[in-house]
């Protein structure tokens, strides 16, 4: 039995909310539908020595040049993440 002190809050787009629910004594589950936008989704290669942050941002800046839109990145951690923004930091902000 969990804490009755405890709260939590689980979010995700895809996520098993039965299982969820099931995990945390039948929790009640909030749904919200949703609007879909379009995505094209980009691959970019990389040489597999060294860190992934160059090709990153560089991957960013090219996807920005060619296109409208925002860029969604995936990144395996924080520190990725931070060395990858601060890579991005002169990129003019709209």
């Amino acid at each position: 039995m969990l804490r009755p002190d405890l709260r939590i809050l689980v979010m995700s787009a895809t996520l098993d909310t039965a299982g969820v629910a099931a995990l945390l004594d039948d929790c009640p589950v909030v749904s919200s539908a949703g609007r879909t936008h379009p995505v094209e989704i980009r691959h970019a290669a990389r040489r597999p020595e060294g860190r992934i942050e160059g090709a990153v941002a560089q991957t960013v800046r090219d996807a920005l040049a060619e296109s409208e839109g925002d860029v969604l990145v995936f990144l395996p951690g924080v520190g990725e993440i931070k060395r990858v923004e601060a890579a991005l930091a002169g990129l003019p902000v709209v």
